[in-house]
């Protein structure tokens, strides 16, 4: 239903959805921050959304679009993601496997819980 863009800080962006989100909606969202903002680290909440719109091929053209941002977000980029139900978690790994066999150059996690997914970015700091 909704993505919503939030750059926290020079290095941060969150990307908060909501209801039954499309694979259009999460490349929109991808494209339109990436291609004028380089953010290193990317976190998706998805803890009030569900992936259950989103179908096998789509999860390649969201791999790829992710992917192609890549060089732009710089060395060490991350994205963390955070599903709280089975279901988005199973899908969210699909989408980690597609994002690595589409050449991404940054590292992407799925997690549980938002406290833990922004601890690990930090990390990264």
């Amino acid at each position: 239903m909704s993505v919503r863009t939030i750059v926290e800080d020079e290095n941060l962006v969150v990307f908060q959805a909501s209801g039954r989100i499309t694979a259009e909606e999460a490349i929109v969202a991808i494209t339109n921050h990436f291609a004028s903002t380089r953010s290193k680290f990317a976190l998706w909440d998805l803890t009030r959304a569900s992936l259950s719109a989103v179908n096998h091929d789509e999860f390649q053209s969201v791999a790829v679009a992710g992917a192609s941002f890549g060089e732009v977000r710089g060395a060490g980029a991350k994205t963390a993601i955070v599903a709280r139900t089975e279901l988005n978690a199973l899908l969210l790994k699909a989408i980690a496997a597609r994002f690595e066999a589409a050449g991404s150059s940054f590292e992407l996690r799925v997690f549980g819980d938002l406290k833990a997914a922004r601890a690990w970015l930090r990390a990264s700091n």
